[in-house]
Order: C-alpha cells, then sequence, then structure tokens
C-alpha cells in the first residue's frame, strides 16, 4: 500500500502550494525592505532610498492583491496563468532588490555596503523557501539580485 506522503506532487498541487505561502512570505520581504530603508537612510540620500521602498511597498501590495484573487480559482488552467502572471511580478521585485546596488557608491561606509550585501543575502535566500517547488520562480528573484552582486561584491569588499 503507497503512503500519499510518497506520491510525487502536481503541478497543480505545487502552484497552490506556491500562492498559499505567498502572503506570509512577501509580508516578512516588506518588514526586511522597511529595515533596510531605516538602516540604510542614516548614510543615504533619503529620496532615492524613500523612492525604492515606495516601488517595493507598491510591488508587494500587487503580488499580494494578485495571490488573494487567484486563490479564488480552483481550475488548473487559471492557477497555471496565474503563476505565469506572478513569475513576471516575481521577477520585477528581484529587479528593485537589486537596484539597491546603484544607492552605493565608492565612497560609502563599509558597514552602509555590509548591509547593502547582507539585505540581499538574506531576501535572496528567502526566496528559496518560498519557491523551492517552482525553481523557476525562485530563479526569476535570485538572479536579478545575484547577477549584479557577484562583480559588486568583488569591487567594493
Amino acid at each position: 500500500m503507497e503512503s500519499a506522503a510518497l506520491k510525487p506532487a502536481t503541478p497543480q498541487f505545487l502552484n497552490r502550494e506556491i500562492l498559499s505561502r505567498s502572503t506570509t512570505v512577501l509580508l516578512l520581504g516588506l518588514v526586511v525592505s522597511v529595515v533596510s530603508f531605516v538602516l540604510l537612510g542614516r548614510g543615504s540620500p533619503i529620496g532615492p532610498l524613500a523612492l525604492w521602498l515606495g516601488a517595493q511597498v507598491a510591488l508587494v501590495v500587487m503580488r499580494i492583491h494578485h495571490v488573494v484573487v487567484t486563490r479564488g480559482h480552483t481550475e488548473s488552467d487559471a492557477i497555471d496563468a496565474a503563476v505565469s502572471r506572478y513569475l513576471l511580478l516575481t521577477f520585477f521585485s528581484g529587479c528593485l532588490w537589486a537596484s539597491l546596488l546603484l544607492l552605493v557608491d565608492s565612497g560609502s561606509s563599509f558597514s552602509y555596503q555590509l548591509i547593502v550585501f547582507t539585505s540581499l543575502l538574506l531576501v535572496s535566500s528567502g526566496s528559496l523557501y518560498l519557491y523551492a517547488a517552482q525553481p523557476m520562480l525562485q530563479m526569476a528573484f535570485s538572479l536579478p539580485i545575484l547577477l549584479p552582486l557577484v562583480p559588486w561584491s568583488f569591487i567594493h569588499f
């Protein structure tokens, strides 16, 4: 007799699983955004940083709205389409996090650079939990962060 835990998960199950976990993780990401804003606000012009935080809040609200609206769908085609749209929003979110690197210049203090580096590594590693079931979502979020972070870390550290 086969156990239900040993059966492979269907793509629809994995998509529903991602959508069910998303709200909590997105809110945690928003907390990391606010903490990053507060910590970076001491050594950066507040205008570009406030614009970055405003864009983060707007994108998180759009993603949460998308997840909440999608939860009412039961058809697998609708859920698959919703995850495809979520993929695009996730990519934009990764790009927005990577744009935090633009706020660091050669005159920035080491602690400022370390806060940026740590924030980006935290959100990128947090995506491993959220998107473990869908590697494409994980790559859409993490690659825009990690690809510029590698050369940036060689330059600044």
